[in-house]
Protein backbone atom coordinates (compact mmCIF):
# COMPACT_ATOMS: atom_id res chain seq x y z
CA UNK A 1 0.00 0.00 0.00
CA UNK A 2 1.10 3.89 -0.88
CA UNK A 3 1.41 5.82 2.06
CA UNK A 4 -0.53 9.49 1.13
CA UNK A 5 1.82 11.08 2.90
CA UNK A 6 4.77 10.54 0.86
CA UNK A 7 2.79 10.71 -2.18
CA UNK A 8 1.41 14.27 -1.26
CA UNK A 9 5.31 15.28 -0.45
CA UNK A 10 6.67 14.46 -3.47
CA UNK A 11 3.88 15.76 -5.63
CA UNK A 12 4.15 18.92 -4.09
CA UNK A 13 8.18 19.01 -4.75
CA UNK A 14 8.25 18.13 -7.62
CA UNK A 15 5.35 20.79 -8.70
CA UNK A 16 7.94 23.46 -6.92
CA UNK A 17 10.89 22.37 -8.81
CA UNK A 18 12.66 20.51 -6.20
CA UNK A 19 14.51 17.32 -7.58
CA UNK A 20 13.06 13.82 -7.15
CA UNK A 21 15.78 12.48 -5.58
CA UNK A 22 16.48 15.27 -2.50
CA UNK A 23 13.08 14.60 -1.81
CA UNK A 24 13.77 11.11 -1.56
CA UNK A 25 16.39 11.23 0.50
CA UNK A 26 14.90 13.47 2.86
CA UNK A 27 12.21 11.13 3.31
CA UNK A 28 14.91 8.36 3.50
CA UNK A 29 17.13 10.26 5.79
CA UNK A 30 14.66 12.89 8.04
CA UNK A 31 11.74 11.99 7.70
CA UNK A 32 12.57 7.86 8.74
CA UNK A 33 10.90 6.22 5.93
CA UNK A 34 11.66 3.49 4.30
CA UNK A 35 13.42 3.27 1.15
CA UNK A 36 10.57 0.44 -0.14
CA UNK A 37 7.88 3.24 1.01
CA UNK A 38 9.57 5.83 -1.14
CA UNK A 39 10.29 3.99 -3.80
CA UNK A 40 6.65 2.73 -4.12
CA UNK A 41 5.48 6.25 -3.65
CA UNK A 42 7.20 7.53 -6.54
CA UNK A 43 6.07 4.80 -9.03
CA UNK A 44 2.53 5.82 -7.68
CA UNK A 45 3.30 9.30 -8.58
CA UNK A 46 5.48 8.50 -11.55
CA UNK A 47 2.27 6.76 -12.75
CA UNK A 48 -0.33 9.30 -11.92
CA UNK A 49 1.82 11.73 -13.82
CA UNK A 50 2.60 9.39 -17.24
CA UNK A 51 -1.90 9.58 -16.99
CA UNK A 52 -2.11 13.08 -17.07
CA UNK A 53 0.66 13.83 -19.93
CA UNK A 54 -1.26 11.06 -21.62
CA UNK A 55 -4.68 12.28 -21.52
CA UNK A 56 -3.50 15.84 -22.35
CA UNK A 57 -2.09 13.87 -25.72
CA UNK A 58 -5.50 12.14 -25.85
CA UNK A 59 -4.13 8.65 -25.37
CA UNK A 60 -4.97 6.23 -22.39
CA UNK A 61 -2.55 4.99 -20.51
CA UNK A 62 -2.15 2.03 -17.62
CA UNK A 63 -4.52 3.05 -14.94
CA UNK A 64 -3.22 2.69 -11.17
CA UNK A 65 -6.20 2.40 -9.24
CA UNK A 66 -6.18 4.83 -5.79
CA UNK A 67 -7.62 2.19 -3.85
CA UNK A 68 -4.26 1.26 -3.78
CA UNK A 69 -3.35 4.94 -1.83
CA UNK A 70 -2.96 3.90 1.82
CA UNK A 71 -4.95 6.85 3.52
CA UNK A 72 -3.11 8.07 7.24
CA UNK A 73 -5.08 8.41 10.59
CA UNK A 74 -6.15 11.60 10.65
CA UNK A 75 -3.69 12.47 13.12
CA UNK A 76 -1.02 12.06 11.04
CA UNK A 77 -2.27 13.10 7.58
CA UNK A 78 -1.67 15.95 6.11
CA UNK A 79 -2.80 18.34 3.55
CA UNK A 80 -0.52 19.76 0.80
CA UNK A 81 1.55 22.46 2.10
CA UNK A 82 4.85 24.13 2.05
CA UNK A 83 7.23 21.89 1.05
CA UNK A 84 10.06 24.42 0.70
CA UNK A 85 10.26 24.46 4.48
CA UNK A 86 9.18 20.47 4.55
CA UNK A 87 12.63 19.82 2.65
CA UNK A 88 14.39 21.97 5.10
CA UNK A 89 12.81 20.45 8.10
CA UNK A 90 13.10 16.36 9.41
CA UNK A 91 9.75 15.57 8.76
CA UNK A 92 8.89 15.54 5.28
CA UNK A 93 4.59 16.17 5.91
CA UNK A 94 3.06 19.31 7.01
CA UNK A 95 -0.44 19.99 7.85
CA UNK A 96 -1.64 23.58 8.42
CA UNK A 97 -4.30 24.63 11.35
CA UNK A 98 -4.71 27.83 8.69
CA UNK A 99 -2.94 28.97 5.19
CA UNK A 100 -1.34 31.77 7.46
CA UNK A 101 0.02 29.58 10.16
CA UNK A 102 2.61 27.16 8.33
CA UNK A 103 4.91 24.89 10.69
CA UNK A 104 7.64 27.22 9.93
CA UNK A 105 6.45 30.51 10.84
CA UNK A 106 4.94 29.00 14.44
CA UNK A 107 6.44 30.85 17.25
CA UNK A 108 6.79 29.49 20.80
CA UNK A 109 3.12 30.78 22.18
CA UNK A 110 1.58 29.23 18.61
CA UNK A 111 3.13 26.03 19.65
CA UNK A 112 0.63 25.84 23.21
CA UNK A 113 -2.05 26.38 20.98
CA UNK A 114 -1.09 23.42 19.26
CA UNK A 115 -0.95 21.17 22.03
CA UNK A 116 -4.25 22.24 22.81
CA UNK A 117 -6.45 22.53 19.55
CA UNK A 118 -3.72 21.11 17.04
CA UNK A 119 -1.69 18.18 18.23
CA UNK A 120 -1.10 16.74 14.51
CA UNK A 121 0.90 20.05 14.38
CA UNK A 122 2.35 19.81 17.08
CA UNK A 123 4.04 16.70 16.19
CA UNK A 124 5.23 17.90 13.21
CA UNK A 125 6.81 21.00 14.94
CA UNK A 126 8.53 18.16 17.44
CA UNK A 127 9.83 16.03 14.34
CA UNK A 128 11.16 18.86 12.57
CA UNK A 129 12.60 21.71 15.60
CA UNK A 130 16.41 21.33 16.67
CA UNK A 131 16.74 20.89 19.73
CA UNK A 132 17.07 24.89 21.57
CA UNK A 133 13.84 25.31 20.17
CA UNK A 134 12.31 22.40 22.45
CA UNK A 135 14.84 24.01 25.43
CA UNK A 136 13.33 27.62 24.72
CA UNK A 137 9.30 26.21 24.97
CA UNK A 138 10.21 24.35 27.80
CA UNK A 139 11.50 27.61 29.76
CA UNK A 140 8.49 29.00 28.67
CA UNK A 141 6.09 26.68 29.76
CA UNK A 142 8.19 25.93 33.08
CA UNK A 143 7.10 29.42 34.08
CA UNK A 144 3.63 28.50 34.98
CA UNK A 145 4.09 25.72 37.69
CA UNK A 146 6.95 28.47 39.04
CA UNK A 147 4.21 31.12 39.60
CA UNK A 148 1.96 28.26 40.95
CA UNK A 149 4.80 27.42 43.16
CA UNK A 150 5.18 30.68 44.68
CA UNK A 151 1.53 31.51 45.32
CA UNK A 152 0.60 27.99 47.11
CA UNK A 153 3.75 29.29 49.38
CA UNK A 154 2.88 32.98 49.92
CA UNK A 155 -1.20 30.86 50.79
CA UNK A 156 0.77 27.83 53.04
CA UNK A 157 3.25 28.25 55.06
CA UNK A 158 6.29 26.13 55.36
CA UNK A 159 5.68 24.86 51.60
CA UNK A 160 8.99 26.00 50.86
CA UNK A 161 10.49 23.17 54.17
CA UNK A 162 7.97 20.52 53.10
CA UNK A 163 8.79 20.73 49.62
CA UNK A 164 12.49 20.63 49.56
CA UNK A 165 12.37 17.77 52.31
CA UNK A 166 11.14 15.97 50.14
CA UNK A 167 12.87 16.62 47.01
CA UNK A 168 16.10 16.89 48.85
CA UNK A 169 16.11 14.82 51.60
CA UNK A 170 19.60 14.24 52.02
CA UNK A 171 19.53 18.20 53.41
CA UNK A 172 18.24 19.29 56.60
CA UNK A 173 15.63 22.08 56.09
CA UNK A 174 14.62 22.46 59.54
CA UNK A 175 16.47 26.09 59.70
CA UNK A 176 13.75 27.16 57.31
CA UNK A 177 10.85 27.27 59.26
CA UNK A 178 12.56 30.03 61.56
CA UNK A 179 11.86 32.17 58.44
CA UNK A 180 9.25 35.21 58.53
CA UNK A 181 6.19 34.83 55.97
CA UNK A 182 7.48 37.43 53.68
CA UNK A 183 11.22 35.87 53.70
CA UNK A 184 9.60 32.23 53.12
CA UNK A 185 7.69 33.97 50.05
CA UNK A 186 10.96 35.70 48.48
CA UNK A 187 12.87 32.71 48.88
CA UNK A 188 10.59 30.64 46.80
CA UNK A 189 10.71 32.56 43.85
CA UNK A 190 14.75 31.60 43.29
CA UNK A 191 14.01 28.06 44.30
CA UNK A 192 11.08 27.76 42.15
CA UNK A 193 12.82 29.09 39.08
CA UNK A 194 15.92 26.71 40.04
CA UNK A 195 13.52 23.69 40.24
CA UNK A 196 11.40 24.05 37.46
CA UNK A 197 13.39 25.61 34.56
CA UNK A 198 16.67 23.82 35.19
CA UNK A 199 16.47 20.79 37.28
CA UNK A 200 13.14 19.86 36.14
CA UNK A 201 14.84 20.92 32.32
CA UNK A 202 17.67 18.01 33.46
CA UNK A 203 15.04 15.67 34.58
CA UNK A 204 13.09 15.70 31.04
CA UNK A 205 16.57 15.43 29.30
CA UNK A 206 17.20 12.36 31.52
CA UNK A 207 13.97 10.97 30.97
CA UNK A 208 13.79 11.76 27.26
CA UNK A 209 17.19 9.93 27.22
CA UNK A 210 15.95 6.55 29.01
CA UNK A 211 12.59 6.37 26.50
CA UNK A 212 15.23 6.93 23.51
CA UNK A 213 16.95 3.92 24.33
CA UNK A 214 14.17 1.88 24.63
CA UNK A 215 13.32 3.48 21.50
CA UNK A 216 16.34 2.46 20.03
CA UNK A 217 15.58 -1.24 20.53
CA UNK A 218 12.63 -1.05 18.17
CA UNK A 219 14.49 1.66 15.10
CA UNK A 220 17.40 2.00 14.99
CA UNK A 221 18.70 5.51 13.88
CA UNK A 222 15.93 7.08 15.76
CA UNK A 223 16.60 11.10 16.05
CA UNK A 224 17.13 11.89 19.95
CA UNK A 225 15.49 15.48 19.32
CA UNK A 226 12.53 14.41 18.02
CA UNK A 227 12.22 12.57 21.03
CA UNK A 228 13.24 15.28 23.54
CA UNK A 229 11.00 17.27 21.60
CA UNK A 230 8.12 15.14 21.77
CA UNK A 231 8.78 14.59 25.47
CA UNK A 232 9.06 18.47 26.19
CA UNK A 233 6.34 19.81 24.05
CA UNK A 234 3.63 17.10 25.57
CA UNK A 235 4.22 18.84 28.82
CA UNK A 236 2.56 21.83 27.99
CA UNK A 237 -0.94 20.53 29.49
CA UNK A 238 0.70 19.14 32.68
CA UNK A 239 1.85 22.28 33.26
CA UNK A 240 -1.15 24.66 32.22
CA UNK A 241 -3.52 22.68 33.48
CA UNK A 242 -1.51 21.72 37.13
CA UNK A 243 -4.18 23.01 39.08
CA UNK A 244 -6.51 20.11 37.70
CA UNK A 245 -3.17 17.67 37.65
CA UNK A 246 -5.32 14.33 37.28
CA UNK A 247 -6.86 15.93 33.58
CA UNK A 248 -3.14 17.81 32.57
CA UNK A 249 -1.38 14.28 33.30
CA UNK A 250 -4.10 12.93 31.35
CA UNK A 251 -3.49 14.69 28.34
CA UNK A 252 0.11 15.21 28.44
CA UNK A 253 0.84 10.73 28.59
CA UNK A 254 -1.95 11.06 25.31
CA UNK A 255 0.40 13.29 23.84
CA UNK A 256 3.60 11.50 24.39
CA UNK A 257 2.73 8.52 23.34
CA UNK A 258 0.82 9.60 20.18
CA UNK A 259 3.64 11.87 19.55
CA UNK A 260 6.48 9.40 19.69
CA UNK A 261 4.32 7.28 17.28
CA UNK A 262 4.50 9.59 15.01
CA UNK A 263 7.78 10.95 14.49
CA UNK A 264 9.74 7.77 14.85
CA UNK A 265 6.68 6.03 12.55
CA UNK A 266 6.83 3.40 15.17
CA UNK A 267 3.18 1.39 16.55
CA UNK A 268 2.08 2.31 19.50
CA UNK A 269 2.52 -0.57 21.37
CA UNK A 270 6.53 -0.75 20.76
CA UNK A 271 5.88 3.20 21.99
CA UNK A 272 4.00 2.35 25.21
CA UNK A 273 6.70 -0.19 25.96
CA UNK A 274 9.17 2.39 25.67
CA UNK A 275 7.54 4.33 28.06
CA UNK A 276 6.87 1.87 30.72
CA UNK A 277 10.40 0.52 30.69
CA UNK A 278 11.49 3.98 31.02
CA UNK A 279 9.11 5.01 33.98
CA UNK A 280 10.96 1.78 35.54
CA UNK A 281 14.01 2.57 35.00
CA UNK A 282 13.67 6.26 36.43
CA UNK A 283 11.84 4.78 39.41
CA UNK A 284 14.59 2.18 40.45
CA UNK A 285 17.05 5.24 39.42
CA UNK A 286 15.16 7.38 42.26
CA UNK A 287 14.59 4.46 45.05
CA UNK A 288 18.51 3.79 44.30
CA UNK A 289 18.73 7.58 45.31
CA UNK A 290 16.45 8.16 48.24
CA UNK A 291 18.18 4.99 49.49
CA UNK A 292 21.47 6.15 49.99
CA UNK A 293 20.54 9.77 51.06
CA UNK A 294 18.09 8.64 53.47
Amino acid sequence: MVDERVVEYLREGIKRGYPVQLLKEKLIREGGYLPSEVEEAWKFVSTSMHEQHAESEGKKAPSTPLAQVKHAHPMTSFKAGSVQAAAQASNPSEEYISASTPIEDANLLTRIRFAFLFPSKLFEAAARDERAEAIKFYWLIALIPSLLFVLVSALTPHTLQNFLSVVFPFVKWGFLSSLDRISEILLSVPVALIFFLVIGLLATFVFSGLIHAFILLFKKGARFDSTFNVVVYSLTPLYFLAIIFPVGFVWTVVLKLRGLEHVHRLHLAKVITSWLLAILTGGIIWLVYVYIFL
